[in-house]
């Protein structure tokens, strides 16, 4: 149709200031789309944090392993993503996360699937496969000097049975990892992590808590231990963990330094089924 003009055709000032209002997901995913050398200005320096989570939730649930496998490769993710949030999308099978093979930098990565205080419980069968995930994922455990702090796993590989050996066996290369690495403490006693005889993520599978990361607060990835007063900060997973054990978990809080969420007081209370 006369008239019409094409975003390819905008200047590139005017995409990066357009970009610059959206989310980061969907600022790469726009830059994906455009597929020219306006890219990088639509994707722009600023980069720590990819959280699909913040996409519409039907996009999200429809995006494919070569989407999220573009995206990370249009954002450079393998040097500039700290933290990889997966929620909603329930149609990838780990295959896009190849860019990520061997990344120094990553810091946390949530393969819930999940957002903030949903239930981990999906409303249907989710495509992510131990077989694409768990040899990525080794590529950055053992990579020396890594940065993983923190991984959540999908509810279905924790509460699937029989549980897939691989993954039981990442779980104890994982632990490996971070035992070879110096002492870590507590950030408010001190006390050396992980305590006796246990672990930074649960390996018994017939554990509450197989497949948890442990003594690591879920938004700052700082390390506490379990001791009162301590906790707090230790059990700031997602919410969706609590639904999982069928507690509610009701706290004062107050901000700490760490910018997190630290609990004074906990109330634990068992849900009335």
């Amino acid at each position: 149709m006369q008239g019409e003009i094409a975003l390819s055709h905008l200047p590139v000032e005017a995409l990066s200031y357009v970009a610059s209002f959206l989310t980061t997901p969907s600022r790469a995913l726009l830059a994906v789309a455009l597929h020219d050398d306006n890219s990088s200005a639509i994707v722009g320096d600023i980069w720590g944090t990819l959280d699909f989570g913040q996409l519409e939730e039907d996009l999200s649930r429809n995006l494919t392993d070569n989407h999220l496998k573009t995206v990370l490769l249009c954002v450079d993710a393998v040097s500039r993503i700290k933290t990889l949030r997966l929620a909603n999308c329930i149609s990838i099978t780990g295959a896009g996360l190849e860019p990520l093979r061997g990344s120094a930098i990553i810091e946390k990565i949530d393969l819930s699937l999940v957002g903030d205080h949903e239930s981990p419980i999906l409303d249907v069968e989710p495509s992510l496969s131990c077989d694409f995930v768990l040899p990525i994922l080794d590529s950055i455990i053992e990579r020396d000097g890594n940065a993983l702090k923190y991984l959540q796993f999908p509810h279905a590989w924790q509460k699937e049975r029989p549980v897939d050996p691989n993954f039981c066996r990442f779980i104890s290369r994982y632990n490996a990892m971070f035992n070879s690495q110096n002492t870590i403490s507590c950030l408010e006693c001190n006390t050396s992590l992980p305590e006796e005889d246990l672990y930074w993520i649960g390996p018994d599978e017939d554990a509450q808590y197989f497949g948890t990361q442990n003594y690591t607060c879920y938004r700052c990835t700082k390390h506490f231990c379990y001791a009162y007063g301590h906790v707090s900060c230790a059990l700031m997973r997602k919410v969706s963990m609590v639904y999982d054990h069928a507690i509610l978990i009701m706290f004062a809080a107050v901000i700490a330094d760490c910018k997190c969420i630290k609990m004074e007081r906990v109330i634990v209370l068992h849900a009335v089924s």
